[in-house]
């Protein structure tokens, strides 16, 4: 895929480095009403997330909101990155002002359940606004205790991005037999480590 997308993407680079290493955690209330809103397809539903980028040192809290028409609005605050874990009040603030807007009741004992670690490379499309990630070294880690679940080393996540769903990245992966699925790291994460039955 990367070899046949070089004619016509770019790869983002950053002071010579291609591979940048990412780090979230995701913020729930105690009976996990983002995971389930997710789960049952609820609209409006939401996702609280802390964004660091560990490589620059940047570190961002973003509100996602899946809106009633299935439109993606994200929502970010410049956040402490000494303190990924914790919520400020710039960060409830957002929750509070992004929920009442969407109309969704509001989300209140936030904590940490999850945290994400992996490794991106961003390639985007010379014309058009397609892009593809590819994520490895996934790790996916709950907070209660920290017991992990890593994909496995020969495997890659590839997402792309694009508006009408039919880039170029698309149909090579769809040439070569790869399905479009919709997934989530913080679903899967909380589905493999908090609500798996054992």
């Amino acid at each position: 895929l990367l070899r046949e997308l070089r004619g016509d993407h770019d790869v983002l680079e950053i002071d010579g480095r291609r591979r940048f290493a990412y780090r979230s955690v995701y913020f729930d209330t105690p009976d996990l009403r983002a995971f389930h809103d997710h789960v049952r397809g609820v609209r409006p539903r939401f996702k609280l997330r802390t964004r660091s980028y560990l490589d620059s040192g940047l570190c961002l809290f973003e509100v996602k909101l899946k809106t009633a028409d299935d439109e993606t609005d994200k929502r970010q605050v410049p956040h402490p990155r000494d303190a990924p874990e914790r919520l400020t009040d710039e960060a409830y603030s957002l929750v509070r002002d992004t929920l009442t807007e969407a109309g969704v009741a509001a989300a209140e004992d936030l904590s940490p359940m999850l945290a994400t670690e992996f490794d991106r490379v961003t390639l985007a499309a010379r014309e058009g606004g397609a892009r593809v990630t590819v994520d490895t070294e996934l790790r996916l880690r709950r907070f209660q205790d920290g017991e992990a679940c890593v994909l496995d080393a020969s495997l890659a996540l590839v997402e792309t991005k694009s508006e009408d769903g039919a880039s170029r990245a698309d149909e090579l992966l769809e040439r070569d037999g790869f399905a479009p699925i919709s997934m989530s790291k913080y679903r899967t994460g909380i589905d493999l480590l908090l609500e798996r039955e054992d």
